[in-house]
């Protein structure tokens, strides 16, 4: 695939609105596309073209929270941590009870790892770490 096919297979209505990618995507939503043999998530593909290189250690995150979309306004720069932060306060990862985080923060101050205690609720690291580093759920 070319560059121009690449902007011109997205679904766009207006320059506002989500730029959807139609074609293949990964199990969680997110575009793929290959361009000059190098295998691209289309939504960084749409980054790189439109602002330019990704800074190593960043990610391109979506304000819009739509996976697919491409649209460059839609689209900004962040750290793992901010992905995290940012899919918490929508909602986007799955959700623990208070009694959950509790129990969380419960075993994990009695000494047992982030990885174990990920296991155990059938979630990410990273949504145990902003658990009980109180990154999130901070009101319980």
């Amino acid at each position: 695939m070319t560059v121009d096919e690449f902007w011109h297979s997205l679904q766009r209505d207006s320059l506002f609105t989500c730029w959807i990618w139609p074609r293949a995507k990964n199990g969680d939503g997110y575009g793929n596309v290959t361009i000059e043999g190098r295998l691209w998530g289309a939504h960084r593909l749409a980054w790189t073209l439109s602002v330019g290189q990704i800074p190593h250690g960043l990610y391109v995150l979506h304000h819009c929270d739509n996976p697919s979309c491409c649209n460059p306004a839609h689209l900004y720069l962040g750290t793992h941590i901010d992905n995290m932060i940012d899919r918490s306060k929508r909602g986007s990862h799955p959700r623990l009870t208070q009694a959950m985080v509790r129990a969380i923060r419960a075993d994990y101050q009695n000494g047992i790892k982030v990885t174990a205690i990920a296991r155990k609720y059938h979630v990410g690291q990273p949504l145990i770490s902003l658990t009980v580093h109180r990154r999130i759920h901070r009101y319980i």
